[in-house]
C-alpha cells in the first residue's frame, strides 16, 4: 500500500499539474475538445475492457498461491490475445466513424486526429493490460517506478509544449509517447507472469466472472464524468461548458481520492487475501480498517474544497474558469456525503464473496440513475443539471452498497468515529473562510495547516482499535513507527 500510494499519488498529482497547464495553455473551447477526446479513449477502453482487471486480481493471486504459475501464462496470454484483436477493431472503428465525433463537438478539425486517436488508444489499453498483471502481483516498487518515469516524461513534454506551441494535436502525439513508453516498461515489468509454459485452466468460472464484471463495468460507467460530456455536448452544444464540468470533475476526483489511490486500486486483492485466510472475520476486520482509512484521508479534502472553491480555481486554473466554482461546490458536498457512507469501495467487498452478481445490479442501478437524472437535469438546468445528477447518482449508489454489504456480510460500519470525524472535518475547513482570497501560496499553506490539524485531532479522538494496529503494522511497519515518532499514535 504504502509503495502502491507514492507511485499513484505522484502519478496522480502530475496529472493534474499537467492538466492546468493544459487548461492555461488552451483556450476555454478547444480545452473542452481536449477534454471530450480524452473522454472518447477512455469510454472505449471501458467498452473493450472485458472485466480484466478484476479477472487479473481476483485469479492471478490465486493461481500463484497455488504454485499453479502455468495457468497465470496461460490466461494471461489468451487475455492479451484477444483484447490486440478487439483493440485493432475498435481502432479501425475509429477511422471510419470519427466525423461523428467531429459534428458533435462542432469541430471539424477532429477528423484529423483519427490515426493519432487509433494509436493512443491501442498503446494505452495495451499498457494497462500489462499493468494489472503488475497490480495482481502487487509488485508496486516497480509501479512506482514506471509511473514515476513515464510522468516526468509526459510532464516534460508539456513543459516544451508550452514554450513552443501547444495544441490539440501535439498532445494526442505526446500522448502516443507516453503510452508506448509506458506499454513497454509494463510489458518487461511483467514478463514473469507470462513466459512460464502455458497450462490451460478451467475458464468457464473465469469467463463467467469476467462477463459480469465487463458488462458491470458498461453500466457503471454511466456513471462517469466521459459519459456526462457527450450528454452535455449533445444537449447544450457548446464545448466550454464541457471544459467547466471537466475541471470541477477533475479537482473532485483528483483531489478528494489522491491520497486514496492506493486503498482502492489495492482493496479486492487485500480484501480477497483476508477472507481466504480468517473467513468473514477476516473480510469484517479489514473491510472496517479500510472504512476509516478511507474517511480520514478523502472527507476533509472534499470538505476543503466546498469551502475554499474560488481560491482553488482561480489559484490553480485561472480567472476563465470561475465558472466552475459552482459546480465543484455541487460535486463536492456529495462526494462528502458519499466518503461518510463508505466511498464508493464498500461493494469490492462482496467480490471475493463470489457475488459478483449483485455488484452488476448495484453499479447498474446507479449507472441509470444517472443517465436518467442527466436526461431530466440537463434540459432544464443546464451544465448544474449535469453535476448535480453526477453527485445525487453517486451518493445514492455510495449509501445502497454499504447497506447492501451490511446484509450480506454482517459488517457494522463504526459509527462512533463516524460521527466523531464529521465535526473534526467540517469546523476547521469552515474556519478556512476568514482567510479570504489568499492566492496560490496562501491556499498552499492553508491546506496543510488544515490537513495537520485534522489528522492531530483525528488521531486523538478517534484512536485505532488494538486490531486495525496490527493491521497497519502488517502492511507497513514503517508508517506505524513514523506516527508513532509524530505522536500520532500512542506507544504500546
Amino acid at each position: 500500500m504504502l509503495w502502491g500510494q507514492i507511485g499513484m499519488s505522484l502519478r496522480t498529482f502530475i496529472c493534474f499539474f499537467v492538466s492546468i497547464l493544459v487548461s492555461r495553455s488552451l483556450d476555454v473551447d478547444s480545452f473542452g475538445v481536449y477534454s471530450a477526446l480524452v473522454s472518447l479513449i477512455a469510454i472505449l477502453l471501458y467498452f473493450t475492457g472485458m472485466g480484466t482487471y478484476s479477472i487479473f486480481n481476483n485469479y492471478l493471486p490465486r493461481f500463484e498461491g497455488r504454485n499453479r504459475l502455468g495457468f497465470s501464462s496461460y490466461l494471461i496470454r489468451r487475455t492479451l490475445f484477444i483484447k490486440t484483436v478487439v483493440y485493432l477493431i475498435v481502432a479501425i472503428g475509429i477511422h471510419k466513424y470519427i466525423g461523428y465525433l467531429a459534428d458533435l463537438t462542432g469541430y471539424p478539425a477532429v477528423r484529423n486526429y483519427a490515426f493519432g486517436l487509433m494509436l493512443w488508444f491501442f498503446l494505452r489499453g495495451t499498457s494497462e493490460t500489462f499493468l494489472y498483471i503488475l497490480m495482481s502481483r502487487m509488485a508496486m516498487r516497480y509501479y512506482t517506478f514506471v509511473e514515476t518515469t513515464i510522468s516526468i516524461l509526459q510532464l516534460m513534454g508539456v513543459l516544451y509544449l508550452v514554450q513552443t506551441e501547444m495544441n490539440i494535436a501535439s498532445l494526442i502525439v505526446l500522448m502516443i509517447i507516453v503510452y508506448g513508453v509506458q506499454c513497454v516498461l509494463n510489458a518487461y515489468g511483467a514478463r514473469e507472469s507470462y513466459l512460464f509454459e502455458p497450462e490451460r485452466p478451467k475458464l468457464s468460472p473465469i469467463v463467467k466472472y469476467g462477463l459480469i464484471i465487463w458488462f458491470t463495468g458498461i453500466v457503471q460507467y454511466f456513471l462517469a464524468k466521459d459519459v456526462d460530456i457527450f450528454l452535455i455536448l449533445y444537449f447544450l452544444k457548446d464545448n466550454s461548458l464541457v471544459g467547466f464540468y471537466n475541471i470541477a470533475f477533475l479537482i473532485t476526483t483528483t483531489g478528494g481520492y489522491i491520497l486514496l489511490s492506493s486503498v482502492s486500486s489495492l482493496s479486492l486483492t487485500i480484501l480477497s487475501s483476508a477472507y481466504t485466510k480468517r473467513g468473514m472475520d477476516g473480510l469484517r476486520e479489514s473491510l472496517g480498517f479500510l472504512f476509516k482509512v478511507s474517511l480520514v484521508l478523502s472527507a476533509p479534502i472534499f470538505a476543503f474544497m466546498i469551502f475554499q472553491t474560488d481560491n482553488i480555481i482561480v489559484s490553480l486554473f485561472s480567472a476563465k474558469y470561475a465558472a466552475a466554482s459552482e459546480l465543484l461546490i455541487v460535486l463536492s458536498f456529495f462526494y462528502l456525503l458519499a466518503a461518510f457512507a463508505g466511498g464508493g469501495f464498500m461493494v469490492t467487498a462482496l467480490l471475493p464473496l463470489n457475488m459478483e452478481k449483485i455488484v452488476l445490479y448495484l453499479r447498474s442501478g446507479g449507472g441509470i440513475l444517472n443517465l436518467i437524472l442527466n436526461f431530466i437535469f440537463i434540459p432544464n438546468f443546464g451544465i448544474s443539471g449535469a453535476v448535480a445528477a453526477t453527485g445525487i447518482s453517486f451518493f445514492v449508489l455510495t449509501l445502497f452498497e454499504l447497506l447492501v454489504v451490511m446484509k450480506l456480510s454482517g459488517f457494522r460500519p463504526p459509527m462512533s468515529f463516524v460521527y466523531k470525524l464529521m465535526p473534526i472535518t467540517v469546523i476547521p475547513a469552515a474556519l478556512t473562510l476568514f482567510l479570504g482570497q489568499s492566492g496560490l501560496i496562501g491556499l498552499m499553506v492553508c491546506a496543510v495547516l488544515y490537513g495537520v490539524v485534522v489528522l492531530k485531532l483525528a488521531f486523538m479522538f478517534c484512536p485505532l482499535e488494538r486490531h486495525e494496529r496490527n493491521i497497519l503494522e502488517g502492511f507497513t511497519p514503517k508508517t506505524v513507527r513514523l506516527l508513532k515518532k509524530c505522536r500520532l499514535l500512542k506507544q504500546t
